[in-house]
């Protein structure tokens, strides 16, 4: 039903069809690119309590700058957008890592968005506005090393640990939380979790071990606050990642940072994929983190 109304009211991007929270997901970001503002949303999508930020600032949802002037893609500019989206439907979440333009400026960005029912209830987004060059190399990147959620590796081999997990095969939720865990403990990282090729991407710009990480990403690791993510991989089609927001302090700055991390057949991460911003300093975003979901021990 989920699907059904949001395709009816938004459309699906037809990267993310294949799921019903990527018709979700696509809709939101159809929402942005109109231009339009909170207008372009029918009536009873917008919960009247919905929370929405923009690197941990609160604002009324379809006012601010990105709302009133992003893009896609230029018309006349080689670079064009590139996304990867993941979908936590135990949560009703979709969260999504890519690239846009922002008055004519090209800006890394993460989002996140959770529904309840049909009912949009949070929304947040990270922008890097600062990196031009980060955004215009990430798809490159991205198409060179970052297997995309929607590729053609989507297929399963099974001589190939990064394939996509066959159902009966998927990690358990506590897995995948277990996985995360080490590797957000802080200190050394246990880089028994990682995959032998595991690739990282740094704000657009590759790192040629998933142990290698800027400071703020490090920092951020040892005691960011406020951490809430979205753990994807229980229906068809999905790969299995976590995808996790939280803040950080590093010298008097304070840092919003998104990470996800993909999972393969082997139990390894095998892609981290990171974007990292300023934010006003000792800000936090007003999110509480879901507990276990309903329904993840079927997934034991």
């Amino acid at each position: 039903m989920l699907a059904l109304l949001l395709l009816s009211l938004f459309g699906a991007l037809p990267t993310l069809a294949r799921h019903p929270l990527g018709d979700t997901l696509g809709g939101f970001f159809k929402a942005i690119y109109s231009n339009e503002g909170v207008d372009y949303f029918p009536p009873g999508v917008i919960h009247p309590n919905l929370t929405y930020t923009e690197n941990n600032v609160v604002y009324p949802i379809g006012t601010t700058p990105l709302w009133k002037h992003a893009v896609e893609r230029p018309v006349e500019n080689e670079f064009n957008g590139w996304w990867n989206g993941y979908f936590d439907h135990l949560n009703q979440q979709g969260v999504s890592i890519g690239t846009l333009f922002l008055e004519g400026v090209p800006v890394i960005y993460a989002a996140r968005i959770r529904m309840r029912g049909n009912v949009l209830i949070e929304a947040e987004v990270q922008l890097v506005k600062d990196d031009v060059e980060g955004a215009q190399g990430y798809r490159a990147v991205a198409n060179d090393s970052w297997s995309n959620a929607m590729g053609p590796d989507f297929e399963e081999d099974v001589s190939d640990p990064t394939a996509l997990h066959p159902m009966e095969k998927r990690l358990s939720w506590d897995k995948m939380m277990d996985l995360m865990g080490r590797y957000y403990a802080g200190g050394e990282v246990d880089t028994t979790g990682f995959y032998k090729d595991c690739y990282r991407v740094n704000n657009g710009r590759p790192s040629l071990s998933c142990a290698t990480m800027p400071g703020v990403v490090a920092a951020s690791r040892a005691r960011g606050r406020g951490r809430r993510y979205a753990v994807s991989g229980f229906v068809e089609m999905d790969r299995q990642a976590v995808f996790s927001f939280a803040t950080v302090d590093v010298d008097g700055r304070s840092w919003l940072v998104a990470e996800s991390l993909r999972f393969n057949k082997l139990e390894k991460i095998d892609r981290i994929e990171a974007s990292w911003t300023e934010v006003p300093y000792g800000s936090e975003a007003p999110f509480v983190q879901p507990v276990r979901p309903p329904g993840s021990e079927d997934w034991e």
